[in-house]
């Protein structure tokens, strides 16, 4: 999804994210984690008189997105970085399927509990 591609003052979504845990090879820097992900979005707008001069899209139909993470792929002391490749499909998907893919990066920033004696 593109920023403020779409104007919805109700909506509901719902994100499925399934981590398969580190399958690959782990050394002190790599240990990367493979995660699927969908997420799906409908919403809608009343007051729509409100928002003339601007073009803007609702979710009513529904908007879909899937794709593959690629957690840790840098695993450092204080931060870990990833990457992933979503892909558009559903009602509001572009007619070039180039256009489809969304490529992101992710940086964590890990919380450890401290242990107390």
């Amino acid at each position: 999804m593109r920023m403020n591609e779409f104007l919805s003052n109700r909506y509901v979504a719902l994100y499925f994210t399934h981590n398969f845990g580190s399958l690959l090879v782990k050394t002190r820097f790599f240990s990367p984690e493979i995660a699927l992900a969908t997420n799906i979005a409908f919403g809608d707008l009343n007051n729509e008189a409100q928002h003339h001069n601007v073009a803007y899209s609702t979710m009513e139909k529904g908007y879909y997105e899937s794709g593959i993470l690629f957690h840790r792929l840098l695993d450092l002391k204080f931060y870990k970085i990833g990457a992933g490749v979503f892909y558009r499909y559903g009602p509001y998907s572009f007619d070039k399927t180039g256009d489809n893919f969304a490529y992101k990066v992710s940086i964590v920033f890990p919380i450890e509990s401290v242990k107390r004696q």
